[in-house]
């Protein structure tokens, strides 16, 4: 489900003063949508599917469908709405999707009487959530409530139930209020926000509540909800997780603070997450947001990344990629961003298809992309499934050239079919560093030739190192072509490929099962972490790096040398890197020895001279474990008011 334009103020339902006030910020689902963003793959078929605007897509390119509604918001901007009527797509035909109390109908002057606003998400069962008016009849008068709602496949409307059914005026009368629908998971639990009254004729406060399938509804985020604040839930994934707000008031009932969450489950605390306003949630957690005019994609370990190049992003998937659109020549077009690299989807078109993909909006695990376009100059929603699938593999080496170094692309046919085909395209390259500035490609664009093995091809970039070293991650990403679908790789080494130098050892006195070890082995590098394990020349001869002993940015590491350890090459277990460890140099009793990770052909391997230390020298002091995780006094300053105070439709 996406991001909400300016929510609509709704009037209470009921018979009196109450004052309601519904926490609605993130309601997308439940009273004007607004756009979102997704991950997409190349294709190679398009199919029409109709009139509307697709919000949602599963694993089995089931669509679901509204329609765009641009209104004028605040300070004159434009913001995009989402109404009925709506369907389901699935395998050619589309299912119409009707309110509790019959077919969409807006009464011109009034309040809308039959309406049904969808989340836009859509499970692997090909269902869908959302809020529809309903019926009832009050004193001889008809009522309209709100309530959450799903649908099946077919169109089938079933009820959800609600955390309190009836609430009460200060002249004591009971009424009606509802809760909206947000969404639903695999296991068929519907999410949205429901309304709670503490003590009669009190005022309504917003709880997010969980429907667990077959069983009623439990409020979310209670553990992250302080006194006098309220939750709301807007986006849920297939596993069930929830992303959603607090809301906190002042004494006026204005909304004063906003924090969005990911909560797992409906019981435990989230995760708070750092956006002005989040738009959408993928399948493994990731989710993708807005804060100070920019978007960023947020994965589950917390790392952001600013997704840039690409204009009016709506959802994301697990493989991390963004759906959206480019300008082009002053025309839309679908695009899909992945990895810092941005592809214009009408380049993995078919020749002949009469059609511009003009604005991606969904996009599936699998690749398939939702979105708007033309075909033929008729303007309808289109579907464009994947193409093959295709891998990428990426080396990066130093170049004869001090200071610079050379990645290379491969990417070759996964399908599995035979003969293979051999990709064509670009790969597009991209390097980031947790400190100090990445690697710099000179040209980060290379087009693919094909190898001397079938189905397999290739290209690569130079980039120039960055001063002082350190950890980088350098990204390839293949944007497909009109037989493969988009992938990408991932490679995280140190700066200039020098993962791991053994700076020095020295006599320590330390003992060991019974054995005076006497040396400590000092490493330094990049990505050092407790629990690798250093290889000293031979199988046998290995120790594992302890927590107390490994700094906190991971360049540095003692650890003791084994007392069988060879000369020859000593290797952390990740297999990137090797040091040379020349035995000579420290056998005598306070020496050291450096070796760098370049290739230096190992001396015979023979078994090393252990002395011990002279009479009366005195052990090293182990050195305390340095403090982790490290202290922070930052805090995030009160979020721009983007929750309307919201009440039921009279």
């Amino acid at each position: 489900m996406g991001a909400t334009g300016a929510p609509k103020e709704r009037r209470a339902l009921g018979h009196g003063p109450a004052r309601v006030i519904c926490a609605a910020a993130l309601l997308v689902a439940l009273l004007g949508l607004c756009a979102t963003a997704a991950p997409v793959a190349d294709a190679a078929h398009v199919v029409a599917l109709g009139k509307g605007f697709p919000l949602g897509i599963n694993e089995s390119d089931h669509v679901v469908l509204g329609q765009l509604v641009e209104e004028e918001g605040e300070e004159g901007k434009i913001e995009e709405n989402f109404e009925g009527p709506w369907s389901i797509w699935a395998e050619g035909k589309s299912s119409t999707l009707k309110p509790l109390n019959g077919a969409e109908k807006h009464e011109k002057g009034e309040e809308p009487r039959h309406e049904l606003v969808l989340g836009g998400s859509i499970n692997a069962a090909g269902d869908v959530a959302g809020t529809s008016t309903q019926a009832f009849t009050d004193e001889g008068k008809e009522r309209i409530t709100l309530r959450p709602v799903w649908f099946g496949p077919k169109g089938e409307a079933h009820e959800v139930p609600i955390l309190q059914e009836y609430f009460t005026n200060n002249e004591g009368e009971a009424f009606h209020l509802g809760g909206y629908g947000a969404g639903i998971d695999d296991a068929g639990d519907v999410v949205g926000t429901d309304g709670v009254q503490p003590s009669p004729a009190a005022d309504v406060e917003s709880r997010g509540v969980f429907a667990a399938s077959g069983g009623g509804p439990v409020a979310v985020g209670e553990a992250d909800r302080p006194p006098g604040s309220q939750t709301l839930v807007a986006l849920v994934n297939a596993s069930g997780e929830m992303l959603g707000a607090v809301n906190a008031y002042n004494a006026q009932g204005e909304v004063t603070k906003t924090t969005y969450y990911l909560w797992p489950n409906a019981s435990s605390a989230g995760t708070a997450l750092n956006y002005d306003l989040p738009y959408a949630l993928a399948d493994d957690g990731s989710t993708l947001g807005e804060r100070g005019g920019s978007f960023y994609l947020r994965t589950p370990d917390g790392k952001e990344t600013a997704v840039t190049g690409i204009e009016k992003p709506f959802r994301l998937n697990s493989s991390h990629a963004v759906v959206g659109q480019l300008t082009v020549s002053g025309n839309a077009h679908a695009a899909l961003w992945q990895s810092g690299s941005v592809t214009d989807l009408n380049s993995q078109l078919p020749k002949g298809s009469g059609w511009t993909l003009e604005r991606a909006v969904a996009i599936n695990d699998s690749g398939d992309i939702a979105g708007v376009g033309t075909h033929e100059g008729k303007q309808e929603a289109f579907l464009l499934e994947a193409g093959e699938d295709s891998a990428t593999a990426i080396t990066c080496k130093p170049s004869a050239t001090a200071g610079t170094s050379t990645c290379t692309a491969k990417v070759s046919d996964a399908s599995g079919e035979q003969p293979p085909k051999t990709p064509t395209g670009s790969v597009t390259f991209s390097a980031t560093a947790p400190s100090g500035s990445p690697p710099s490609f000179k040209e980060p664009k290379c087009e693919l030739k094909p190898t001397a093995t079938p189905g397999t091809a290739e290209c690569s970039a130079a980039y120039q190192e960055s001063a002082g070293g350190g950890q980088v991650t350098i990204s390839a990403a293949y944007g497909g072509d009109a037989e493969f679908a988009a992938s990408s790789a991932t490679l995280t080494q140190c700066a200039g490929g020098a993962d791991l130098e053994l700076e020095g050892v020295k006599w320590v006195g330390r003992h060991d099962h019974g054995f005076e070890i006497g040396k400590e082995a000092t490493l330094k590098g990049c990505g050092l972490a407790a629990g690798e394990v250093v290889q000293w020349g031979n199988d046998e001869a290995k120790e594992t790096l302890d927590a107390a002993n490994v700094n906190a940015d991971g360049t540095s590491a003692t650890t003791t040398v084994p007392w069988n350890a060879t000369t020859g090459k000593l290797s952390i277990t990740d297999g990137q890197t090797t040091a040379t460890l020349n035995e000579e140099q420290t056998v005598t009793a306070g020496a050291t020895a450096r070796a760098s990770s370049s290739p230096i052909s190992p001396r015979p391997s023979t078994p090393p001279k252990w002395s011990r230390p002279s009479p009366g020298r005195r052990s090293q002091i182990p050195r305390p474990p340095p403090s982790w995780p490290p202290t922070s006094d930052s805090s995030s300053s009160a979020q721009k008011n983007r929750v309307a105070a919201t009440a039921s439709p009279s």
